[in-house]
């Protein structure tokens, strides 16, 4: 197969061969594969820039979505993966090349991540570690993460403030109601049972809890 025609369109250039191909590929991968006029392409060749061109597109595609925010790479992946028609090894090659790059970093996109959730409201170890765990990260560095930020002295002044607000809700009602209330509140928000039993007795040192109570 042999190169007929080389033009330039815009970033990309299109080579059309003698047997009538026509191949669209971006200017950096025509540089770097040194295309001229005339030049013979063995179909291992043609595959290598076939190769080469996706796997440009992709890294192009990458970048595009991390200019915009920091990604997980299992967010990337998936991104990725719906976007193109490229194989999954080369989308592999691609975000391990972003991550030697430090383009992407698991870890500092979840401490970032969990840092801007902590800022935005309250949210107990698990809710934090779950959410980083829906974004891809993996489990172990979720909840190391999650313990970090969120020492247990930290989740309880977070829980006493939630429950404060919704006792500010609750001002009209008794005081055994309230209590329910602010337990069932604090258990939807992801508190652990032992943490909101020690605000309750703290809360509501006058009620006596149900039997299957806190």
């Amino acid at each position: 197969m042999r190169i007929v025609r080389i033009r330039r369109e815009g970033n990309s250039c299109s080579i059309l061969t003698d047997t009538g191909e026509l191949l669209r590929c971006p200017l950096p991968i025509v540089a770097d594969f040194r295309l001229r006029k005339g030049d013979e392409l063995s179909p291992e060749q043609l595959a290598e820039l076939e190769r080469a061109t996706q796997r440009w597109h992709l890294r192009t595609a990458a970048l595009r979505f991390l200019a915009r925010r920091a990604h997980s790479r299992a967010e990337l992946r998936r991104k990725l993966l719906r976007r193109a028609s490229a194989p999954a090894e080369l989308v592999e090659d691609v975000l391990n090349a972003l991550e030697r790059e430090g383009y992407l970093d698991d870890a500092a996109y979840a401490r970032e991540f969990a840092q801007s959730l902590i800022r935005r409201k309250a949210a107990s170890a698990l809710q934090l570690e779950l959410e980083l765990r829906r974004r891809g990260i993996e489990p172990a560095l979720a909840q190391s993460i999650a313990a970090e930020l969120l020492p247990e002295e930290l989740v309880y002044e977070q829980a006493r403030r939630a429950a404060q607000r919704k006792l500010r809700l609750l001002a009209a009602q008794p005081a055994d109601k309230q209590r329910r209330a602010v337990a069932g509140y604090l258990a939807r928000q992801g508190f652990p049972a032992s943490l909101i039993g020690k605000l309750l007795r703290e809360l509501f040192p006058h009620t006596t809890p149900d039997a299957d109570e806190w």
